[in-house]
């Protein structure tokens, strides 16, 4: 049987979910008697549609039930850098979580033990605290950003949950308790037209890692967006995904520079440490 330990990953503020749900409630039959007692039904109606999609776009969707995963022992990437058959490549680390509203869904695949059926949510914040587990001990500077819209963004398109400083696993811990909930569309572009904006006081390579269940969706403002990043730092950056959707990577491929990744590919510790290896460490063997 799993040993779940003490590893909770649920932060949910309940409250605000609950007030948000009376506030939707409220606006349904304010709408509805309104909507009856106008003879111009057909712009009530248009207004009712109004105020369901607002109170959808803005509201933290769901109530996030307490979730706990199986406990996770990383894999030791220490022993390759002490070797001297590896060294790091990454001088700077910046996360983009999604904390849209789709992040509310329920994650249907079977990649990861848990108590009950998690968010896709929930398994973005376990991935992301494995990944800190995995990370060997290399000097680095990290920073971590969400995007999304509504209450949990506090009103803005994109929010830094991390300010970019010195590594320190508690501080990206901290930072990931810091995310509560998900709302709104998907303002990707935002977050990385920030992550350029956050990349001008940094010096050296750069890792952006996307977290999203639709990473590899490209439309056109975030092409756009990682284009101009890719121009603000050539040869400076490398932008990897990780997707618990159904879309694979193409990002990670327009960005000439990365890897793509799935949720279910680095849910075991080897997995993970791939990938971890992949995005910080190169080889320093000769190949002949």
């Amino acid at each position: 049987m799993a040993d779940f330990g003490n590893n909770a990953t649920c932060r949910g503020n309940r409250q605000v979910s609950g007030f948000i749900s009376q506030l939707k409630l409220f606006v349904f039959k304010e709408a509805l008697a309104f909507m009856n007692d106008n003879p111009r039904k057909p712009a009530c109606r248009y207004c009712l549609a109004s105020l369901v999609l607002f109170c959808i776009l803005v509201g933290c969707a769901a109530e996030r039930v307490p979730v706990t995963f199986a406990a996770f022992e990383s894999e030791n990437l220490n022993e390759k850098l002490a070797s001297g058959d590896y060294t790091s490549k990454v001088d700077n680390l910046l996360v983009i979580v999604d904390t849209s509203a789709t992040m509310n869904k329920r994650y249907l695949y079977e990649a990861f033990e848990t108590n009950v059926t998690p968010s896709l949510l929930d398994v973005e914040l376990e991935i992301l605290r494995q990944f800190n587990q995995t990370i060997p001990e290399i000097e680095l500077k990290a920073g971590i950003r969400t995007y999304g819209f509504g209450s949990c963004q506090s009103w803005g398109f994109t929010v830094e949950r991390l300010k970019i400083g010195p590594y320190k696993k508690e501080s990206f811990d901290q930072a990931l308790d810091s995310i509560e909930c998900a709302g709104g569309g998907s303002p990707l572009d935002y977050a990385l037209e920030q992550a350029s904006v956050d990349m001008e006081s940094l010096e050296g390579q750069t890792a952006i890692i996307v977290l999203s269940d639709g990473a590899g969706r490209l439309d056109k403002d975030a092409y756009w967006a990682l284009d101009e990043l890719k121009k603000a730092h050539p040869d400076r950056v490398c932008v990897h995904t990780i997707s618990l959707g159904k879309d694979r990577g193409m990002l990670a491929g327009a960005g000439k520079c990365g890897y793509a990744a799935t949720a279910e590919a680095i849910s075991t510790a080897s997995g993970m440490a791939e990938f971890v290896e992949k995005v910080f460490l190169k080889s320093n063997r000769r190949r002949f």
